[in-house]
């Protein structure tokens, strides 16, 4: 088995790569894997297919060195290849689809990753792409766009990040028009809020998607 590891030298507070890469040589040899930083958003996508269709004689486990943006390219970029799993060492500031494991530290131990046995997933598809852990439309979205802004600022985390967006989303349009169809039927029609469908339990970095339902009926 090729150990591939994607490392995101901006996920989370701080650049962890070097701690990563230190790690993993002390645990492998040189034949048993390779180690990929990524150099911009998007780019782990087509890289990672690449490995695979160069490898495809043997079995790839493939590593998610960062957050939840990292695992969704490696995600995407895994798709497909019948020959390749997927593990995460997180180190980014959500890391909200582990959450489902109870004893997601064990991700933090690569001893524990290379001894793991891979299970099956579901995946989501939207508009052509794929997503382990959940997608999301409406106010959400525009939660997004300021907490990739508020992120920037000093002694801002991820996780503070996002809800000092969602705070400020409020103050502005939170409502939209949708058309939700599944399997060609139309499901919805009319004004609304958000629409979250998840294949995780978890998002935001520590909003449980129950208790965003909760929230969303009582307002």
């Amino acid at each position: 088995m090729k150990h591939l590891f994607v490392v995101n030298p901006k996920a989370g507070i701080k650049d962890s790569s070097e701690k990563i890469i230190e790690e993993i040589k002390n645990r492998f040899v040189d034949d048993e894997y390779y180690v990929h930083l990524t150099l911009k958003s998007g780019e782990a996508i087509e890289f990672v297919r690449n490995y695979l269709q160069e490898h495809s004689d043997e079995t790839v486990r493939v590593y998610s060195c960062g957050g939840d943006g990292t695992l969704n390219e490696v995600v995407n970029g895994v798709y497909g290849f019948k020959n390749a799993e997927i593990t995460c060492y997180p180190c980014g500031s959500g890391n909200d689809f582990l959450k489902c494991f109870n004893n997601n530290e064990k991700f933090l131990d690569i001893d524990s990753l290379l001894r793991g046995t891979a299970i099956f997933s579901d995946v989501l598809k939207v508009n052509g792409r794929y997503t382990l852990n959940i997608f999301n439309i409406g106010v959400d979205s525009n939660v997004v766009v300021k907490q990739k802004k508020i992120k920037k600022w000093p002694l801002v985390n991820g996780k503070m990040a996002y809800k000092l967006g969602l705070m400020s989303a409020f103050f502005g349009k939170i409502s939209s028009i949708y058309k939700l169809t599944i399997d060609d039927e139309i499901i919805y029609d009319g004004k609304g809020m958000l629409c979250a469908i998840a294949n995780g339990i978890c998002y935001g970095g520590d909003i449980i998607v129950l208790q965003m339902q909760k929230l969303m009926m009582v307002y």
